[in-house]
């Protein structure tokens, strides 16, 4: 496997950077740092960062996000969340993620997160850094799709 790291361009270090500064304020301004939401996160964007350049340790890291997302999905009860993420660690989680990468439509469950942990922020404001992260997954997610669908403009 090659160094992720090497392959990273400038505008994809500045996504990254903006989006894990953006992801650690958000933290710190809710008074309540969670360093599990916090790693979480920041796991998540590097994972999706990855993922648009189509290298491998993107899906171990989504792996590692997944776990530490379903933690977090059951300390607000929210079973669905949790089930759904902890089954993203299976083996046909390869196969969804292409499924995903070639349907954009998919990016709709973004929103639904924004708007569910948005419910969870009424009751406890420590919830904000994770639609903070939802909102910066969408766009990184956006990102994503656009550089898949030059590669695959360029191919065909």
């Amino acid at each position: 496997m090659k160094n992720p790291i090497k392959s990273i361009t400038k505008k994809e270090w500045g996504i990254l950077i903006c989006s894990i500064l953006i992801i650690g304020i958000s933290n710190l301004v809710t008074g309540n740092v969670n360093m599990l939401m916090l790693l979480a996160a920041w796991i998540g964007v590097n994972s999706l960062v990855l993922a648009a350049k189509g290298n491998v340790w993107a899906q171990i890291l989504m792996v590692v996000f997944s776990i530490l997302y379903a933690v977090i999905s059951w300390t607000f009860r929210y079973w669905g969340e949790m089930i759904t993420y902890l089954g993203m660690t299976l083996p046909m989680a390869v196969c969804s993620t292409i499924t995903w990468l070639k349907n954009p439509s998919e990016n709709g469950k973004d929103l639904v997160l924004i708007v569910l942990w948005i419910l969870a922020s009424f009751e406890s404001p420590d919830y904000i850094p994770v639609v903070i992260n939802f909102a910066i997954f969408l766009l990184n997610d956006m990102y994503g799709f656009l550089c898949w669908r030059k590669r695959e403009l360029s191919v065909s």
